[in-house]
């Protein structure tokens, strides 16, 4: 039997709600392949089927059972990829959601602040975005209006820096990135404006107004194109940034070295001070 079967029979059992015999044929099949290649592939598979029945749950309200199944995956990929992997960031963040769901917002606020660690050694713009703005979320429920403001302008720029990225696409492909993204301008905004903070409302609810801005820009060239523009950070604001960005720089080295030195592991070996370091 080949693997490509076992995943894709697996898949079919999890998407018609038989979620116990795509786990039983995954963990039959686990004992019988013996090439590396194939049991990762398996591996993987049980990850992922466990985080889709999680997400299933979590859509259902079913909190209990999603922090299970969301576990049991994070679990997998720990041990398959290790503790600091973009796949594992997800799983991360799927299971803070649920701590999120729950009210437990310390322990959501401790897990959303590990995927974002992660996000920023391998600089990973969407796992950025959504370790930003729901770490702003959670500060919010938490009562600490001005982190979550900080956060929450952290996602914000980060949807600006993707959307500079995309300015010469189709208008229309434009306009649907930002809308799928909506929710993150207004919660920010919104925020801001409890806090009598309008001024900076105002400049955040302006890179909304798309379509409008892209007749203006195109009539008056001298004018910024509000697609390039950033959220800014105030007086108290403008430390912080200075400081996270230079964590950031320190995180984004340290995730490089962090590969080259798990590459080398893997093919010429490391040497006693390269294991330290790697340690």
């Amino acid at each position: 039997m080949k693997v490509a079967y076992v995943t894709n029979l697996a898949d079919t059992y999890q998407k018609a709600g038989k979620y116990e015999k795509a786990v039983a044929l995954l963990d039959n099949a686990e004992k019988s392949f013996t090439d590396e290649v194939d049991k990762k592939k398996i591996t993987e598979k049980r990850a992922y089927i466990a985080n889709q029945e999680g997400l299933k749950e979590l859509e259902a309200a079913h909190y209990a059972r999603a922090k299970k199944l969301f576990e049991r995956a994070l679990a997998i990929d720990e041990k398959h990829f290790g503790k600091e992997h973009p796949t594992v960031a997800i799983r991360v963040n799927n299971l803070a959601g649920v701590y999120y769901k729950l009210g437990d917002y310390a322990r959501a606020k401790s897990m959303f602040e590990r995927e974002l660690a992660i996000a920023e050694q391998f600089n990973i713009p969407e796992t950025l975005l959504r370790s930003h703005y729901f770490l702003g979320k959670t500060l919010e429920k938490l009562n600490l209006p001005a982190p979550a403001v900080f956060f929450g302008k952290q996602a914000v720029n980060t949807i600006q820096k993707m959307r500079a990225g995309i300015m010469k696409m189709e208008d229309s492909l434009q306009k649907s990135f930002v809308t799928k993204k909506k929710h993150v301008y207004n919660n920010l905004a919104d925020l801001l404006i409890d806090l009598g903070r309008l001024p900076e409302a105002r400049q955040v609810l302006a890179m909304l107004k798309q379509e409008e801005y892209f007749d203006f820009i195109r009539r008056d060239a001298g004018k910024q194109d509000i697609r390039s523009t950033t959220a800014d950070f105030n007086t108290a604001e403008k430390p912080w940034a200075e400081k996270y960005a230079k964590i950031n720089i320190k995180l984004a080295a340290f995730g490089r070295e962090y590969a080259e030195l798990k590459k080398k592991k893997k093919s010429a070996g490391l040497s006693d001070s390269e294991k330290a370091r790697f340690k």
